[in-house]
C-alpha cells in the first residue's frame, strides 16, 4: 500500500480511538457482533452516551505532506531510474498517477538528466508540492517547495495549468545551462494559479554541490508589476533569453499609470520584454509597449493634459478632433484622477464615463472609436454620449 494512504488511514485510526466519555460507569458495555452496545447491567438513568467515533482524518502540515509525497516519489524511483532523462519521467509519472494521482513530471533534456515533479493540493489546488530530481552518481530527490518565493501562489509546473491546448514540450517549461563548474535550471514557473491573474515567470536554480538553491527570481524588478505575465524563452535553445509579455496595471513609476481606474478585465496597455541573462539571473534587455486602442487613448488624455497639443494632434486621425477634444474636457488637472471606462482590449470604441457618477471624469460620457494605420491605432472619433 502507498505511504500516502498509510498515514491517512492511520490518522483515521487515531481519530476513530479518541471519542468516550469521561464519567464512571457501573459497568463496562458489552459489544454485540452487530456493534450495538448492550446497557443490561446498568440502568437507563446511569447511561451517559457516548459519542460516536469520527472517521475524519486530521488533516496534515504542509511539511508532513511534503515528507509522505517525498516518501512516495523515492518508493516510484525504486529499482533505479533509467539514466534517460525522458525514458526515467515516463516512467516515474506512471508510477506516481497510480493511486493517489495528480501528479505532474516533465523530463528536461540536455547533459545531466534531471527531472521536475509536482503535486497540487485538494481541494482548491493552490499550493503545490515541487521536487527536483536529477543524476549525478545516483539518483537524488529535493523538495523544491521550500525554494519558491511564494508555495500558496508560485508553482514550479504552473505552465501546465495555463497552457492546456494540447502537449507541453518539457524544453517549453524548463531548461538547463551552466555558470562556471554550477548547473543552471532555468523554470518558467507559475504564479499567481488561483489568483485572477495567472501568469508564468523565470526563475533560476543553481546546484551548487548537492543542493539546488533559487539564485534569482523577478521579485523586485519591474517584470514583477506585471499583471498576467507570459513568459517563454526567447530562442530556440538554451537559457540566455526570455521574453515576456504583460498587462501594465496602473503602475507607480509611470506618470501615465493612473489617468484610468483599470479593472482586472481590461482594457489595459501591453508591455513587450526581453531579459537576457547575466550570470545567474536576468536584466531587461529591451522594453516596449505594444500599440492598442486603448494605448493611444492613454497617450492622448497625458499629452492634452501635460500641454503637448502637437503631440496629441499625431495621434488623431482627423486633426480637428483636438478642439472637440477641448470643448469635452478630454484633460486632467492635476494629472492622475483615474477616469473610469467601458470597453475592453479589443477594437474599435473605448467609452469615458462622466465625473458626477464615478467621482472623477469629463463633464459627460465621451465614446473614442478608432482606426488602425499599420500597426499604429489612431482616435477616429470623439463624441459626447
Amino acid at each position: 500500500m502507498r505511504a500516502l494512504t498509510i498515514l491517512a488511514i492511520a490518522s483515521m485510526l487515531l481519530a476513530a480511538c479518541a471519542g468516550g466519555s469521561s464519567k464512571a460507569r457501573t459497568a463496562t458495555p458489552a459489544a454485540t457482533e452487530t456493534g450495538v452496545t448492550s446497557t443490561t447491567a446498568v440502568t437507563e438513568a446511569e447511561v451517559t452516551p457516548t459519542p460516536a467515533p469520527t472517521s475524519v482524518a486530521t488533516p496534515l502540515s504542509a511539511t508532513a505532506q511534503d515528507a509522505v509525497i517525498e516518501q512516495t516519489l523515492r518508493d516510484c524511483m525504486a529499482p533505479a531510474l533509467p539514466d534517460d532523462a525522458a525514458t526515467a519521467a515516463i516512467r516515474l509519472e506512471a508510477c506516481l498517477n497510480q493511486g493517489e494521482g495528480g501528479f505532474h513530471v516533465a523530463g528536461i533534456e540536455g547533459g545531466m538528466p534531471l527531472i521536475l515533479v509536482e503535486r497540487l493540493d485538494e481541494p482548491g489546488r493552490c499550493r503545490a508540492h515541487a521536487f527536483i530530481v536529477w543524476q549525478t552518481n545516483g539518483w537524488h530527490v529535493q523538495n523544491a517547495t521550500v525554494l519558491l518565493p511564494d508555495p500558496v501562489n508560485d508553482r514550479l509546473l504552473g505552465r501546465y495549468v495555463l497552457l492546456t491546448a494540447g502537449p507541453i514540450e518539457p524544453s517549453a517549461l524548463a531548461r538547463k545551462g551552466v555558470d562556471g563548474d554550477a548547473v543552471l535550471l532555468s523554470v518558467l514557473a507559475g504564479i499567481a494559479s488561483c489568483g485572477s491573474g495567472p501568469g508564468t515567470v523565470p526563475m533560476v536554480f543553481a546546484l551548487d554541490g548537492d543542493t539546488w538553491r533559487l539564485a534569482w527570481d523577478p521579485r523586485g524588478t519591474v517584470l514583477a508589476s506585471l499583471s498576467d505575465p507570459r513568459s517563454d524563452f526567447a530562442n530556440a535553445s538554451g537559457i540566455d533569453g526570455i521574453h515576456v509579455q504583460g498587462a501594465l496595471w496602473n503602475p507607480a513609476t509611470d506618470p501615465a499609470g493612473k489617468i484610468f481606474q483599470e479593472a482586472h478585465a481590461g482594457p489595459h496597455r501591453v508591455a513587450d520584454q526581453t531579459w537576457s541573462r547575466d550570470g545567474r539571473r536576468y536584466v531587461l534587455a529591451e522594453s516596449r509597449i505594444l500599440p492598442s486602442a486603448y494605448n493611444t487613448l492613454v497617450n492622448f488624455v497625458y499629452r492634452r493634459s501635460t500641454g503637448d497639443d502637437t503631440g496629441a494632434a499625431e495621434l488623431l486621425a482627423d486633426t480637428s478632433l483636438l478642439a472637440t477634444a477641448k470643448q469635452l474636457g478630454l484633460f486632467q488637472q492635476p494629472l492622475g484622477q483615474q477616469w473610469m471606462t467601458d470597453g475592453g482590449q479589443g477594437c474599435c470604441t473605448i467609452r469615458i464615463l462622466s465625473g458626477p457618477q464615478w467621482k472623477t471624469g469629463p463633464p459627460q460620457p465621451v465614446v473614442v472609436t478608432f482606426v488602425q494605420r499599420g500597426a499604429d491605432w489612431l482616435i477616429s472619433g470623439i463624441v459626447p454620449e
